[in-house]
């Protein structure tokens, strides 16, 4: 089964490290070769060459952030959340714990900390998509880095079939694939009797 974590963006550096690998790719890709021993090079240009260019997110330790990183796993899902809306969504391409990388990419905090549980992703995208929508599957607020429990997940797939299933043809990229389960398998729950609200669809761009 496909995970889903959930990662939130609420704080000014937050939103500022949004637009350094998310909203945009990292901008200079040495940031990454150069933090990264040699043996891992080839590693790191077909993590490239799959998104398209680098996209990254990170945690900073925390009892709570690094059990929860280490349950990652290649093809989970990624949500990116903050004013009560899903903003993004992207696949996991691989993890990596490495110091020196986050602080090339993202510097660090007020405490000195940096992101180092870090993680490649897809091309992340653009969704718009009220928390509020999916109460009942997900959760309806979140405090930090959070992974949907499988209790929940099993509820999506029994009610709309298996997000690796979802959809009816094989995409032709990753992105597209992250979209098409995006719409048919997480979105489908946005229609569920569970939740009170009869909204029209959000505004979604790519």
């Amino acid at each position: 089964m496909r995970q889903i974590f959930v990662v939130t963006a609420a704080n000014a550096k937050a939103q500022e490290n949004l637009g350094k690998s998310i909203e945009n790719p990292v901008e200079d890709e040495e940031k990454v070769f150069d933090n990264f021993d040699v043996h891992h090079h080839e590693e790191l240009k077909g993590i490239r060459d799959e998104a398209g260019r680098f996209y990254a997110w990170g945690a900073v330790w925390g009892i709570r952030n690094v059990p929860t990183w280490e349950q990652m796993e290649r093809d989970d899902f990624v949500l990116c959340v903050y004013d009560g809306i899903y903003h993004y969504v992207a696949r996991l391409l691989a993890k990596y714990d490495n110091p020196e990388c986050a602080e090339a990419i993202w510097g660090t905090n007020d405490e000195g900390r940096t992101w180092r549980y870090m993680y490649f992703l897809t091309k992340p995208i653009r969704i718009y998509q009220p928390v509020y929508e999916y109460e009942g599957y997900l959760h309806s607020r979140y405090q930090g880095f959070t992974r949907i429990a499988d209790t929940r997940l099993e509820e999506i797939e029994k009610d709309y079939g298996s997000m690796r299933s979802s959809s009816k043809r094989p995409s032709s990229t990753r992105a597209t694939d992250c979209r098409v389960i995006w719409s048919r398998g997480l979105a489908g729950a946005r229609r569920s009797p569970r939740s009170p609200y009869r909204l029209t669809p959000s505004p979604t761009g790519s």
